[in-house]
């Protein structure tokens, strides 16, 4: 049955390999994007929305970072909701606030994702705090 297994193993690998590469063949440019281009992409979303919005996502991430540890967009969009900043604005634009966050170091990127309580449970990246002081939150 081992053999068997290991067989199957193999087979399976070849078979993701060669799937790959079709759609990779088929999809240039598309299949690993380069962090780069992802970078781009997500700036050209935050380009699309007024930026007394993006001050008020930014300032709603600031007061999310120094009330808790570890946070997410989830958090941030919580966050504009009670303070009723998120109307109408395309809320994609918030992956842009978070790097920007990160590059004025209000906050940093972990390696840890958490699911969405918004869209289906997919993954959502955890960004670390780098304002919140544990005495300040309570």
């Amino acid at each position: 049955m081992s053999r068997r297994l290991d067989d199957t193993r193999a087979w399976l690998a070849e078979w993701r390999a060669e799937r790959d590469a079709d759609r990779a063949s088929r999809l240039p440019g598309l299949a690993d994007p380069s962090p780069d281009e992802t970078t781009d992409v997500i700036e050209r979303s935050a380009r699309r929305v007024p930026d007394e919005f993006l001050a008020d996502a930014h300032a709603a991430v600031e007061r999310v970072a120094r009330r808790h540890e570890r946070l997410t967009v989830d958090d941030v969009r919580d966050e504009l909701e009670r303070a009723g900043q998120h109307d109408g604005y395309d809320l994609r634009a918030l992956g842009a606030v978070l790097q920007r966050a990160a590059r004025r170091g209000l906050i940093e990127s972990t390696d840890r994702y958490a699911p969405s309580r918004r869209r289906h449970s997919s993954p959502l990246r955890v960004w670390r705090s780098r304002l919140y002081r544990a005495e300040e939150a309570s």
